[in-house]
Parts: C-alpha cells; sequence; structure tokens
C-alpha cells in the first residue's frame, strides 16, 4: 500500500468521527464522557470517569457516543455527545484494513465502556445463530 493510501484511510477515519461528532457545551440535560484527540478534555488514553471528562450536551444531542478508529498500529478513541437518538448498539465498518466502531447510547455518562469488536467477530455471530436455530428447529 501506498503511503498516500494510509493517508487517506487515516484521513477517512478522523472524518468518520467528526460527522459523528459533537460540540461541548453545559445544560442540564444529558451528560456524556468526553475525551479524544481533539477534545479540550484531553486524550482518551488517560481516560477515567472523574467529572474532569463529563460534558453537558447541547439540547440537540440526543445521546452519547464512543467511537473507535483503527488502521495497523494506529488507533483513535473518542467519547462525545451524539446527534439523533441512541441506537443502543455498536456499528463497524471495514474499508480498506481501516476498522471503525460506533457505539450509541441512551442516558447521562453511559458511553462509559470500551468497544471492542472486531470484524470476525461480527461476521461469525450470525453463524451461530443461524446454526442454534437450525439445530433447535431439527431437534424439536
Amino acid at each position: 500500500m501506498t503511503r498516500l493510501g494510509i493517508s487517506s484511510q487515516i484521513i477517512w477515519i478522523y472524518m468518520f468521527f467528526h460527522w459523528n461528532g459533537s460540540i461541548s457545551a453545559q445544560s442540564d440535560g444529558l451528560q456524556c464522557y468526553e475525551c479524544g484527540e481533539d477534545s479540550s478534555f484531553g486524550s482518551c488514553a488517560d481516560f477515567s470517569t472523574s467529572d474532569k471528562y463529563v460534558t453537558g450536551c447541547p439540547s440537540q444531542y440526543q445521546s452519547c457516543l464512543t467511537t473507535v478508529g483503527s488502521f495497523g498500529d494506529f488507533e483513535v478513541r473518542s467519547k462525545k455527545c451524539g446527534i439523533g437518538a441512541a441506537t443502543n448498539a455498536c456499528s463497524s465498518m471495514e474499508i480498506g484494513g481501516a476498522m471503525a466502531t460506533v457505539c450509541s447510547c441512551e442516558g447521562s455518562l453511559c458511553n462509559l465502556s470500551n468497544p471492542v469488536i472486531s470484524s470476525k467477530l461480527l461476521m461469525t455471530i450470525p453463524l451461530i445463530l443461524y446454526a442454534t436455530s437450525y439445530c433447535s428447529h431439527i431437534y424439536s
């Protein structure tokens, strides 16, 4: 892979986080943990549940997000407020060796945990569900 290809994928991951991102502001509503490379709250590498990482979300933000993007040994993590209703689930996609996972949740400070989802695991889950369903149908 050329150097331009790697740079393009890193830029894609960065843009992906910002399209799913937020801004920080104080409010009496939803609160989320916030951290990230471009966050005034600091890097997620030092994240803890202290008040240092708590932000009030603007009224149009209805969910909390945790995002992880990786390419080879390079990884970017962030936590922030999210626009739109929460899915209470994680969604992953892989493009050219770059992997991005976004987890959305509902409720104040719900974005505590970090997603640990691999593309192989995501592909295995439907097979397990199908096998379980198929076996229970045969033996019933």
